[in-house]
């Protein structure tokens, strides 16, 4: 495959960008893979990423433990696959990534609407508790007068 430009790490700064990069992805899937006539499997890190590539162009996508492994493997070894980067920019990098997976686990989470329960009850609860708080502190404030 052709090497991806760095670019692309650097986040979307509007919805014409992620189009932009969404329509860059497709041309490089398909001058790659489809027009080369290759019968392969992309490996990919989200399952819904490869449904939508299998829908739209047509490419087998696989996600699995072992796919998971290799990402977390080229995470941890981007300094040597990746030269001329400095330090911080790599820094960066992987904080932009990992707070990026963790709003996307948190956006698709399947026990969102049970954690949205809870924390409702947990916070009515809360607000009970202070209701009481305040209404036994006004009580003693006019006993005491």
């Amino acid at each position: 495959l052709s090497p991806v430009c760095l670019g692309s790490l650097r986040r979307a700064a509007s919805i014409n960008d992620r189009v932009h990069r969404a329509n860059r992805l497709k041309k490089l899937l398909e001058k790659e893979i489809l027009k080369k006539g290759l019968d392969e499997t992309l490996a990919v890190l989200d399952h819904n990423i490869g449904k939508k590539i299998k829908d739209k162009i047509g490419i087998n996508c696989v996600h699995n433990d072992v796919i998971e492994e290799l990402m977390r493997g080229i995470r941890t070894q981007v300094e040597s696959l990746v030269s001329g980067l400095p330090e911080n920019e790599l820094d960066k990098m992987r904080l932009g990534l990992s707070h990026s997976l963790s709003r996307y686990k948190l956006k698709f989470s399947p026990d969102k609407v049970d954690t949205m329960i809870i924390q409702a009850i947990a916070l009515l609860d809360d607000v009970d508790k202070e209701l009481n708080t305040y209404s036994m502190r006004v009580k003693e404030w006019y006993d005491s007068r």
